[in-house]
Order: structure tokens, then sequence, then C-alpha cells
């Protein structure tokens, strides 16, 4: 109950009146809806006064209130990425919200994709942390549906690949009104999301074949090729093939060079795909 009382007079055939109190009224907490009767009474008059032997009217009606839960949800989602990558205004493909792997040393970026997803629900003092770069940054207000990207690399490498890492950044936010005022009794939003980093230390092989002359090695050495040493009749002409294989399991091998000091012979190769041959 809210114990509001008021005199409002004299009132003639059909008038009406209008009143409002505020004091103290909320929406209860959900499941616990309330119910109020106002009542009202009066005593017939005629020019202000009480007509004798009258007996006072009366009339209520009851309104209630019911609270539901504040809908509000807030998402993050964290991403892995090249160094190069640019994610201020989306995610580019390269990133990956599960890991990526890169050899180790080398820089990366994390980036994040921060949303309000609530249906309806303003979320204000928005703050978002990642302890795997120490950052905390704050993001002031979001209206439902807005999408905000943030992207951080300072100190942030590929790991040894015996170290993965794999720590999550986390968005907080309190639900508020449109003046951007935290709502009374409303529970804080939260929420996580976890990116690593993969290290790689990147290898490549090169084998070498002593072959007959005319051996064809464009789709590897012949069977008449050995890898260790080929007998052959002293002066009769012979001649080299060679397999080049970048034996990184993810990473692409650029500037690839060949060089032969035997028989003073060198060749770059490009760039060659994770497991490619030459």
């Amino acid at each position: 109950a809210i114990d509001y009382s008021k005199s409002l007079g004299c009132m003639g055939p059909g008038e009406k009146k209008y009143d409002s109190f505020s004091d103290g009224v909320t929406f209860p907490q959900p499941g616990s809806p309330i119910s109020e009767t106002a009542e009202v009474t009066g005593t017939p008059a005629a020019d202000g006064s009480v007509i004798p032997g009258t007996s006072p009217v009366s009339d209520s009606d009851p309104s209630g209130l019911s609270g539901t839960a504040v809908a509000a949800f807030i998402d993050i989602t964290k991403y892995s990425c090249p160094p190069d990558a640019d994610c201020n205004s989306g995610i580019p493909s390269e990133c990956k919200d599960i890991s990526l792997a890169g050899p180790t040393g080398a820089a990366a970026k994390y980036c994040y994709k921060i949303e309000n997803t609530s249906p309806d629900q303003n979320i204000c003092e928005i703050e978002m942390t990642d302890p795997a770069t120490g950052v905390t940054e704050s993001l002031g207000c979001m209206d439902s549906g807005d999408v905000e990207y943030k992207e951080h690399n300072d100190g942030v490498t590929y790991p040894s690949p015996d170290s993965p890492v794999n720590e999550p950044a986390t968005v907080t936010g309190k639900p508020a009104n449109d003046a951007g005022e935290p709502l009374t009794g409303a529970e804080p939003v939260e929420d996580s999301d976890a990116s690593g980093l993969e290290g790689i230390i990147p290898t490549i092989s090169i084998k070498k074949y002593s072959c007959p002359a005319g051996s064809d090695c464009s789709s590897g050495p012949p069977s008449a090729c050995d890898d260790n040493d080929l007998t052959g009749l002293a002066g009769v002409d012979a001649m080299y093939c060679y397999v080049i294989e970048n034996t990184s399991p993810t990473l692409q091998l650029c500037e690839v060079d060949m060089t032969d000091p035997a028989i003073d012979y060198s060749k770059s190769l490009g760039c060659m795909g994770p497991g490619e041959k030459k």
C-alpha cells in the first residue's frame, strides 16, 4: 500500500478531476505482482453545502503492477589475427575466433566484436578487459543492436610451440534508461570469449639426388636416381635433381632460395604453401 490520501473539495455533475502519485512506486520483483485498490467518497451537496439526510457515496477500483526481469544481454567475440588485419569496421576473414597459428615470436593482433544483443534495452558503463594484453577499455553506452569493433596489438606475439595462449576477454555493462542512468535494481550483464595463439617453428627440407644425364625430374626424381651415391663410368655425363619441401604444417614460406655450391648453382623458388614440394 502507498498510504496516500487527498481532499478534492466539491465536484459538479459530470465533472472529472485528475491526480497522480509516484513517490516510492516501483515495479515489484518478478513473480510478486501487486494489486491495490483506490477509493473515493463524497457527500451530496448543493451550492457547496451538504444536503441534510443524504448518505455518502463511494467507489473503488484496483490497479496493479507486475515486475519483469530486465531483458539485457551483451556479447563479446574475441579473434586472433595477423598483425596487419584492419578490424576497425569489421572482422577480416583471416582472423580466427578460436586459435591462430603463426611463427614463434612474430607479431600478431587481437580483435573484438562487442554487441548489445538485448531486444530493447540500453546498456551503459560498458567495459572490456583482456588479460592477454592488459587492456581495459571503456565503451560508454550502446543501444539495442549496436556493434563495436576494437583491436589491440601491443606486445602480442605468437608463443613457443609448447606454450599456446588462450585467454578470454570479458565485457561488462549495466542496463540503463535513455538518459544513460543505470536502472535501479537491474543486475549487471557480462560475457566472455576466448581466442588464442599457437606458435610454430617454420621448417623446410631439401633432398639432393644424383641422376643419369637426361633424367626427367619435373615431377620428382625417377627411380634411376640415388639420394646417396650413384656410380657410373668416368667421364660420362650425369646430373643432379633436388626436392625442396615446405615441411611447416600451416605456414607459407616465401623468398625460398636454393643453392648448390658444389656446382655453383642457385635458384629462387618464390613462395611455397604448407606441405608443398618443388
